[in-house]
Order: structure tokens, then sequence, then C-alpha cells
């Protein structure tokens, strides 16, 4: 086909069609898109997804966070001693906390991390001199530290993030480029519509200038008398000319202010239509919906090996916590003697927990350090729990489902391909028969352009009227609205085409 933009004379539009600068239908589109609101939210919506999936996708840093360190005072009174203790301590959940994240893999029962967890915690206090009972100035201090990870064992892969994020990813695309294709179809239509209008209206204003003529031809050659029931036949076809001219104006303005109500621009005469391209992919299973389809199988897959991987799934945790308690000086004068006790003391603990499915083991141990005694106390406990499997059967039924959950997803990816090659026969036909009239269209008008040629040299022969020459002229304009029209009918097929690939 021959591939080219059609650029259509400026048509004359006979006493009421008022002219507007004429573009291209390209350009109004494209305007239209810039200024729609609907536009708008499907890039808005579209954006916000995205973002949200690139904010899933982000690594976890490591994270140290402080706690709020509480100062407090405390203070005796009485008639033999006076004293303040001055105290900086943090909260309860410790000073400081530092998580080293891993990757949470989701089971069916719950998730489970390797984040390690660092948890540094203590304390000051402070004794100032005081006046009636001598305290030298001491400081007490406590520390722990506490560390914490997990172990995983057996197979914790799972695609179910990821493959949702796909689909997510293309839902997204998807509805996007359905939304913008809608906008532009509904374009189409409504200066199609106007299209047409103007054309009709063209028709309607030759009809009443033939049929004026026709009525002023007759009365000169007294045919027929404005009393004569000929006359008013004439007149009543007349009048029903003008008043479907008039009703097509009304309509011509509804039809304009529809257009600016839904764009958001005003309508102006498009003269440049470009050729649609209507080349159909061979591969239809790289359309949006076929790959949907298949991800919702992959979806269904996974839930299946799941269930086969959370049978060899457990972890172990293992962690350790050091103490190091207060340590007390304290100097006080009683009976001329001095009294000193220092508390040296330090506890480590280690422990481990290995869990599995329906049981889990505990196991740890602790050692009381005294360092003036040179002593060690250790301690150590175990302990697990065991359930029987009571969900055997329940877990059969689970699994039946999740079978015929996925052979239900096969079943809607076969007919989901079907679908496609259906809806690519059909476009296939609409292409072969747009292409048929597009051709047989312009054949037409190079056919009247031939026989206006024919005429215009016979015109001047005195073969022919200026008025048959007048006639071939307003029918190429009247095709060449066809022609625009059938060019937008085209670019329909192009956009359904676009729809048939998402």
């Amino acid at each position: 086909m021959r591939k080219k933009t059609i650029i259509i004379s400026a048509l004359v539009l006979l006493s009421s069609v008022t002219l507007l600068s004429a573009k291209s239908l390209e350009s109004l589109v494209v305007n239209s898109i810039e200024k729609s609101t609907q536009i708008t939210n499907l890039e808005l919506n579209k954006s916000y997804t995205m973002l949200s999936l690139e904010g899933s996708e982000l690594e976890s840093k490591t994270k140290v966070s402080v706690a709020p360190v509480s100062y407090t005072t405390t203070g005796l009174d009485s008639s033999s001693d006076t004293y303040n203790i001055y105290n900086f301590e943090g909260s309860s959940s410790g000073l400081v906390n530092i998580v080293i994240p891993g990757e949470v893999v989701p089971t069916s029962t719950n998730q489970v991390s390797d984040t390690t967890t660092v948890v540094l915690d203590g304390g000051l206090k402070f004794n100032p001199e005081a006046t009636d009972v001598a305290i030298d100035p001491k400081l007490f201090a406590k520390a722990s530290l506490t560390l914490s990870h997990n172990f995983l064992i057996g197979d914790y892969t799972n695609n179910l993030k990821d493959l949702n994020n796909q689909m997510t990813l293309l839902k997204a695309e998807q509805a996007y480029q359905r939304g913008v294709n809608s906008f532009k179809k509904n374009v189409y239509s409504s200066v199609k519509n106007i299209i047409n209008n103007e054309k009709s209206q063209r028709d309607f204003v030759k009809k009443i200038t033939d049929q004026e003529k026709t009525i002023n031809d007759a009365l000169k050659l007294n045919q027929i008398s404005k009393q004569s029931i000929s006359y008013k036949q004439y007149g009543l076809v007349l009048k029903t000319y003008k008043d479907t001219l008039e009703n097509l104006k009304t309509q011509n303005e509804s039809l304009l202010k529809n257009f600016k109500d839904y764009t958001g621009v005003d309508y102006v005469q498009v003269d440049q239509i470009r050729e649609p391209n209507l080349e159909l992919k061979d591969n239809i299973n790289d359309s949006i919906t076929v790959q949907l389809a298949k991800l919702n199988v992959k979806l269904k897959q996974n839930d299946i090996d799941q269930v086969e991987r959370e049978k060899t799934q457990s972890y172990i945790n293992v962690g350790t916590e050091i103490k190091k308690p207060y340590d007390i000086y304290a100097s006080k004068i009683i009976g001329g003697s001095i009294i000193e006790k220092v508390n040296e003391d330090m506890s480590v603990g280690l422990q481990a927990t290995y869990s599995a499915d329906n049981f889990s083991l505990y196991a740890g141990t602790q050692v009381n350090i005294d360092f003036d005694e040179a002593s060690a106390k250790p301690g150590f406990s175990v302990s697990g729990t065991w359930s029987n499997d009571t969900t055997n059967e329940s877990d059969l039924i689970n699994n039946k489902l999740n079978e015929n959950a996925l052979i239900s997803a096969q079943l809607a990816l076969n007919s989901t391909v079907q679908n496609q090659m259906l809806t690519k026969l059909n476009t296939n036909s609409l292409i072969i028969n747009w292409r048929a009239q597009y051709n047989q269209l312009e054949d037409n008008i190079q056919f009247n352009l031939d026989n206006l040629e024919l005429k215009k040299q016979m015109f001047d022969l005195g073969l022919a009227t200026k008025s048959e020459i007048d006639d071939f002229t307003f029918a190429i304009e009247q095709l060449n609205y066809d022609k625009l029209t059938l060019l937008i009918d085209g670019l329909s097929i192009e956009l359904d085409i676009q729809d048939m690939n998402l």
C-alpha cells in the first residue's frame, strides 16, 4: 500500500460552517493528551505503582538506633548526712541497637529472617562529694552486650515476591496503555463525527443552492408559477433541506462542546491524517495478557513447590549475652575506719534454639564470674517442645486445592492463547476489508480527478459547462472527507492491534 500523509486542500464551507485553523489529527491528539485529566490520573497511578515496586526492591540497610538517655538525681537529707547521686541510664530496651538485616523468608505459618541483632545496654552513676559525710567521688557503671542470629537450614527459595512484582508491573503497564488507547479512540470517534457533520452540512448547502437555482430557472422559463403546486412542492423540498441544515448546525455545536469537555482543548479542523500501521505481530505470546496468564501459572506452581520446600526448612537461632553489673565503690568514714567494697562480677551466656516444623530444642549455658574470688559458676539448661502433626488431612486437602488451582491456571493460559489467536484472525479480516475500501476510495478519487481534467478540457472547447466542473470538484471534495474518516477507521484498527499486544 502506498504510504503517505494525505493533505486535502482547505474546503470553503458554504454559509454555515465556520473555518478553523487546520492541523493534523496526530497533533490534535497529542495536545488533547497533554491537557487531559484522565491521562494525568493514568500517569499518576502508574507512577505510584512503579515507586511502590522500587521501594519494595530496595535493599535493607543496617539500622543503628540510640535509645533516649534518662537523667535523674537522688538525694538524702537527715541530721547525720546529705548526699546526691546523678544517674545517666538507657531505656529498658537497650541503649544502642544495631540491626544487620537479612532476607525475610515467608513460610506457611510465619516468617523467618536471617537478621543479626546487636544490643548494647549500659548506664552511668556518679556520686559527688557531700558536706556532712565524707564520700569519695566514685563512678558506678554497668554494661551488657547481646548478639542474636538465625541460621537458615534447608530450601528457603521462594519466588512469590518476584512473581507478584512482575505481575503488578505488567498490570500497571497494561492498564496505562489501554487507558491511553481508549482515550485516543474516543478522540478519533469525536473527530470522525465532526468531519461527517461538516460533510453533511456541505452536502445540504449544495442541495439548497441547487434547489434554489432549479426554482429560479423554472420561474424564468415560465415552467412554473409561484401559485402552482409544483412551486409549492419545490419550496417544501427546499424547506426540508434548510431545516436539516439547521439541525446539523445544532449537532455540530454539540459535537464541538463535547469534544472540548472530553479533551480539554478546542477542536480545530483536521486536514492531515497519516495512514495507519496495520502490521500484525507473528508471536502472540509477547502480549502482556499472555505473559500475565503465564505468571499466574508460575504462581500456582510456586504454591505447590512451597509445600515441598517447607518440609526441608528449619533454622538455628544462636545468641550470646554478656553482662557487667554495677561496680560499687563506696568510701565512708565510720568510727575512724574506711569501708570499701568492690563488686567485680560478670555473666556470660550462650544459647541455641533449633526449630523445625512441629518441634524445637533449646540449649543454653550461663557462667557467672567473680573476679574477686577468682571463681566461676556455670549453669546449663535444656528444653524442647513437640506437637503431633494434626494437620495432615488438612494439608492433603490444601495440596489438592493447589493442584486444582494450577490446572485451572494452565487451562486459563490455553484459553487466553486461543482468544488471542481468534482476535488476531478477526483483526486481520478488519485489516483486509479496510485496505480494500481504502484502495477502492483512492481509485474513485483518481477517477473523478481524471474526469475533472477531461471536463476542463471540454469546457475550453465549449463542450462542457461550468456547472459540470463545479459538480466534479464538489464530488472530489466530498470523497476527500470520506478519505479522512476512513483513515480514522484505520487508526482505530491500529489501536486495536496495540490492545491485542497488551
